[in-house]
């Protein structure tokens, strides 16, 4: 099954819901293909995001072993106005694979997942690899957001599967202005930044790491 409309957008109010091997492409809303209303609590599994402005806007949910590629922000976790950094949303075993930001200003931070102020997410056993972004092209984290990484990958073998910064830092991972990161069992490989911007792999500004 397939979402092709430029304008597609799929609310889902009611907790409980299951989305299994969709395809969400060619979508142009800011708010994301899918936008899951902050009511719900979904499983997103064996979706496929590809080719749009954003790929999910999420409170709450797990969104598992999906694909993302040449999406301009992958995943957006938004906030639910009441849980300041605590953790709402699970991302596991999904591939974000040349996904690519170039939008100005944080709009153009996290080609995969990023955090805005105040949100929360654990993410594991996922790869990140040809991702470029203006900051943290696999994951960035915006004010007192806060993410645990566990079990990921980022970037590959050869320069074109790593992930990439070219306007603020890290590579693969930022964290800005008191973000929580805490990062394990990751490896990461061949991620870099344009030059004279810092972390290839992980940059913290103002943040916990």
């Amino acid at each position: 099954h397939g979402f092709a409309d430029k304008q597609t957008i799929l609310l889902l109010h009611p907790t409980g819901i299951i989305l299994d091997g969709l395809t969400f492409s060619g979508s142009n809303y800011s708010m994301g293909a899918l936008e899951i209303e902050a009511s719900s609590n979904p499983l997103i599994t064996n979706c496929r995001f590809l080719d749009n402005a954003i790929g999910i806007g999420i409170v709450y949910g797990t969104v598992q072993d999906c694909y993302f590629s040449d999406n301009e922000r992958s995943i957006q976790i938004l906030w639910d106005g009441v849980s300041d950094g605590a953790i709402t949303a699970r991302i596991e075993g999904c591939t974000f694979e040349n996904n690519l930001n170039t939008r100005a200003g944080t709009a153009g931070w996290g080609s995969g997942i990023y955090l805005g102020a105040f949100t929360g997410a654990e993410i594991f056993n996922c790869v990140f690899k040809g991702n470029s972004a203006g900051a943290g092209s696999g994951i960035a984290t915006y004010s007192q957001a806060t993410a645990l990484v566990n079990d990921c990958v980022f970037g590959g073998e050869t320069i074109a599967e790593g992930n990439s910064s070219t306007a603020v830092g890290g590579g693969a991972i930022f964290g800005y202005d008191n973000a929580h990161l805490e990062v394990s069992n990751c490896s990461f490989q061949n991620n870099w930044t344009e030059i004279g911007l810092d972390g290839g792999a992980i940059y913290s500004q103002d943040g916990n790491l």
